[in-house]
């Protein structure tokens, strides 16, 4: 029990300055009244008077007034502290009951806690007695209020898709080529040939070729081409876009699984010629696109280290890259002003510009397509024609943009075109250019003169 501290008058009012009493002290109730002087006649007379003895009656010096007030506020005061003590122990007497309780909660806890792990061990020696090793326990059922997460996991391309059938490419001497361009493709199979007089000679065998030029000019028909001049060569297609994956690190996965059965295929097969064609590498070439880096830095990082490493120590192995845009291979960026990852284009030992057709390559395309098409004019099907002369010639200016698919979603179109149970003619195909007039840049002007020529 908590000690009640003495009261006093002078205690209660310092703690309690709001209940003191305004009596007023003796000082304060009779104020000293000043002397009168008298006249020195009238001190005369009474000194010369007998004296006279006075008695008071009942004259009494006035005393303070002691209210009753100031005491029953004392003792309302004395109440007032009592019962806020008892009211302060009865607060600490619950906590600490609580604190008490919580200990012996605690002290319960770790009981249950450690009698659960010892019957955990108990079980345990058990079950080895029995002869259950841990990996012969019945395996554990997942809870049925909180099912096991299924993460979805990206799916890794079909290896077999890598690889792509070639018997029916066409071969560089089939292809109608530019002579420039053609005589640096046969100087690349020359090389790719005879890697060991290269060497003999001071020179590298070419292992890397980068193929760039607009969109349809048959970048990826002249890998094939190049690949086909190899007895038993296989042609494996790896396309980074396909590649990629939304899920970090999955992308860098992908390009070190494929790249790896690459290359253990060429290793079981020492004697073959391996090319690898890798379209649209731009997208990890780039370094400004724009809107910032296509992949991450990780990405391109390992790609390189695939393709140097990698796909560059095998003998047998040649890549072949691919691109839309047209690149400055000396300055190492677009024509548009965008970067290209520099030693990444370094890795490439030679650089070939595939352009748009000539007018002589539209011509031998639309002859070499329609040689053995029977319901064919001959005004279309014969290299001599002056028809077709002037109408490749047409195809052929810069601002048509005409490519080898473009050429043929025209001959795709004209063979629905009008009845097909008659023979294809020029007619044909000049109402299928003109259904094509504003993809290929033609003005009126234009096309009235083509119609002249080709019809009359």
């Amino acid at each position: 029990m908590l000690n009640s501290p003495s009261f006093s008058n002078t205690s209660l009012l310092k703690n309690f300055p709001q209940l003191k009493t305004q009596t007023p002290t003796n000082a304060e109730a009779i104020p000293e009244q000043p002397a009168k002087t008298q006249p020195a006649q009238v001190q005369a007379q009474a000194q010369a008077q007998p004296t006279q003895k006075i008695t008071t009656q009942n004259v009494t010096t006035p005393q303070p007034a002691q209210t009753t007030d100031t005491f029953t506020r004392e003792a309302e005061l004395k109440k007032a502290y009592q019962k806020i003590l008892k009211q302060q122990e009865s607060l600490y007497k619950e906590k600490l009951n609580k604190i008490e309780e919580d200990r012996k909660k605690e002290k319960t806890r770790n009981t249950l806690i450690s009698g659960g792990i010892l019957l955990s061990y108990v079980v345990f020696i058990i079950a080895v007695l029995k002869g259950q090793t841990p990996r012969n326990l019945p395996p554990r059922m997942p809870s049925p209020d909180f099912p096991t997460p299924q993460i979805p996991t990206p799916e890794l391309p079909k290896m077999q898709d890598l690889w792509e059938d070639i018997s029916k490419a066409l071969r560089i001497s089939d292809m109608s080529l530019p002579k420039t361009l053609k005589t640096l493709l046969e100087k690349v199979v020359k090389n790719i040939t005879n890697p060991e007089a290269i060497r003999q000679r001071g020179g590298k065998g070419i292992k890397t070729i980068l193929l760039y030029g607009p969109p349809g000019t048959g970048k990826t028909t002249f890998a094939k081409a190049i690949a086909k001049e190899f007895e038993g060569a296989e042609f494996a297609s790896l396309d980074v876009t396909q590649l990629s994956s939304k899920y970090v690190g999955e992308t860098e996965k992908n390009i070190q699984e494929s790249v790896n059965e690459i290359c253990r295929r060429a290793r079981q097969n020492p004697h073959k010629k391996f090319f690898v064609f890798i379209d649209e590498i731009d997208s990890i070439m780039m370094v400004n696109d724009g809107n910032g880096k296509k992949y991450s830095n990780d990405v391109l990082n390992e790609f390189k280290r695939c393709f140097s490493e990698k796909l560059g120590k095998e003998d047998n192995i040649i890549t072949i890259g691919a691109t839309n845009i047209h690149i400055d291979p000396d300055v190492g960026r677009t024509f548009d002003g965008k970067m290209l990852d520099r030693p990444m284009l370094d890795r490439f030992q030679e650089k070939i510009l595939v352009d748009r057709p000539t007018a002589g390559q539209l011509r031998d395309a639309i002859v070499h397509h329609y040689r053995n098409a029977a319901q064919v004019s001959e005004e279309i099907k014969s290299a001599d024609s002056e028809k077709l002369r002037y109408l490749c010639e047409f195809l052929a200016k810069r601002e048509r943009e005409t490519s080898f698919r473009t050429l043929q979603s025209l001959f795709n179109a004209a063979a629905s075109e009008g009845d097909i149970a008659t023979t294809l003619t020029m007619k044909d195909l000049y109402h299928v250019i003109k259904s094509k007039k504003v993809e290929l840049h033609i003005s009126d002007d234009e096309l009235a003169q083509l119609k002249k020529v080709l019809i009359g």
